[in-house]
């Protein structure tokens, strides 16, 4: 597996919540989102509406990137079934 694969993977409910609390502070930070952007964008591209069981398909890049401060040793698991597409 590269990092430039595309892979698949199921969030868990940690994995949503985290996901969906990130969201919404960068919806509330980011002032270009907020003034420029149309709503239904910002909906799209930062989505406040995952659950646990979510399937996100992206590079293996990107999905490390989302939950890089969920790697450490004891943190709950962001998502189950990585593999690639």
């Amino acid at each position: 597996m590269e990092l430039n694969d595309i892979v698949s993977v199921t969030l868990t409910k940690y994995g949503a919540d985290f996901l969906n609390s990130k969201n919404k502070k960068e919806r509330k930070e980011n002032s270009y989102l907020r003034e420029f952007c149309p709503k239904e964008l910002v909906e799209k591209l930062r989505p406040i509406d995952y659950q646990e069981g979510t399937k996100l398909q992206e590079s293996l890049w990107i999905i490390l990137n989302w939950f890089g401060t969920c790697f450490n040793i004891g943190d709950n698991v962001p998502f189950t079934n990585l593999h690639t597409v």
